[in-house]
Formats: structure tokens, C-alpha cells, sequence
């Protein structure tokens, strides 16, 4: 942050880029995890219990990697109740083989991950701070 309240400064242009590809490879490994899940669900074979346990683990780091206690933004508070609902949908399909919810949660990173790439790519082509 500068001494304009609000406006976000690279200060570390290489580190803010690989924190962001991280949780953005993060969306779409759960992402494509989902669709593996929703994909599979009459194929006995696959393990969707090991699918889904994965998956709440990986919600749970994207859950983590949001500042809530300093940063009550709506955007924060957005992101947090949209990967709980994807908590909760892979929930319904470990716990109770409901598949009701799930494209919803795909739908939800789907949208989540594009946010992410087009985030990316400005901050890619931004200056960095001198």
C-alpha cells in the first residue's frame, strides 16, 4: 500500500505472481477435482471419498489464504462464503452421495478461476513499484 488509501502497489512484482498462480492452480485443481467427482459418480472404481477429501483440503487452504481479520472488504467476505459453498456441496457428496449441489460449486470456481486469470494477467503486465 502507498499513501493512497485503497490503491494496491506491487512491491515484489515475482513474489506477488507466484502467490497468485498458486492459489489460482489451487481453483483449478479443485475445479477439475469436482468435475472428476460429478464425472465418476456411477463409475465405482473411482474414489470419490479420496476425490472429495482432497478437494475440502484444498477449499479449506483457499479459505485460509484470505485475510479476514484485517481485511473486511466484501470481496473477502464474498470469497469465503462462495468456497464454503463448495465446501459444503463436496460435503453432500462424501457424506451422503447427493450430487444435487455440485454444479454449483463447479460453476461457482469456474467463475472464480477466470477472475483469478484475468487478475494475473494485469498484475503480469503492471509496473512494479520503484
Amino acid at each position: 500500500m502507498n499513501g493512497n488509501k485503497g490503491v494496491f502497489v506491487i512491491e515484489n512484482k515475482l513474489i506477488t505472481l507466484e502467490a497468485l498462480n498458486h492459489v489460482k492452480e489451487t481453483i483449478k485443481f479443485v475445479l477439475f477435482n469436482l468435475k472428476q467427482i460429478k464425472d465418476n459418480q456411477k463409475n465405482n472404481s473411482f474414489d470419490n471419498k479420496e476425490a472429495c477429501k482432497v478437494s475440502i483440503e484444498k477449499l479449506f487452504f483457499l479459505i485460509n489464504t484470505l485475510n479476514k481479520k484485517e481485511d473486511k472488504s466484501h470481496i473477502i467476505k464474498d470469497l469465503d462464503y462462495l468456497y464454503k459453498h463448495c465446501v459444503f456441496a463436496v460435503l453432500r457428496v462424501k457424506d451422503h452421495k447427493d450430487f444435487d449441489f455440485l454444479d454449483g460449486g463447479i460453476e461457482v470456481l469456474d467463475e472464480i478461476s477466470e477472475g483469478w486469470d484475468r487478475l494475473s494477467a494485469s498484475v503480469a503486465q503492471s509496473p512494479a513499484a520503484g
